[in-house]
């Protein structure tokens, strides 16, 4: 099944109030992420896990003002990613797909509070958490980080750090 089609209309219909989820996990859904997800001005989370997906995330989709939980895990997407200026993102999951280059952190992410980036192609430096004040859990195995973990002074509810490089 493509996911070409708008696939979340249901979101449209919300009174202006409310959030909207949409959860599309093990649907067998292929093709590339349309940008109808990052137009949809309410949608706070986005399950797209355990499709078929491929191809390059598009970076409005990160940014988009309300979405706060995005799952990704389990594609094939590809290409490299940086954290937008500016974002509400609280979990992060893009385990288990293509993503390749150094992962970078904005200042404004501090309200991360889990990030899975396990078994990509991620490469270069670790990046500095410090900006990551709420940061739960970090976990980066299965890719080709260098370096050492730096900016953990700040970050005080860590509970979970999986398989760094050092």
């Amino acid at each position: 099944m493509s996911l070409l089609f708008h696939p979340i209309s249901h979101c449209d219909q919300q009174l202006i109030s409310h959030e909207c989820d949409s959860n599309l996990s093990s649907n067998a859904l292929s093709g590339s992420i349309p940008d109808a997800f990052s137009t949809t001005p309410l949608l706070s989370t986005i399950y797209l896990d355990s499709n078929l997906l491929t191809g390059p995330l598009p970076q409005t989709f990160l940014s988009s003002p309300s979405l706060q939980y995005l799952h990704l895990s389990n594609n094939s997407l590809t290409g490299s990613l940086s954290f937008p200026s500016a974002t509400n993102l609280s979990v992060i999951d893009f385990a288990r797909n293509q993503f390749d280059g150094t992962f970078d952190v904005s200042a404004q992410a501090g309200a991360v509070t889990q990030v899975k980036l396990d078994y990509n192609r991620f490469n270069g430096v670790v990046p500095d958490l410090s900006a990551m004040k709420g940061l739960t859990s970090f976990s980066i195995k299965g890719n080709a980080f260098t370096g050492q973990l730096n900016g953990l002074a700040g970050v005080v509810n860590l509970e979970k750090l999986s398989s760094f490089p050092m």
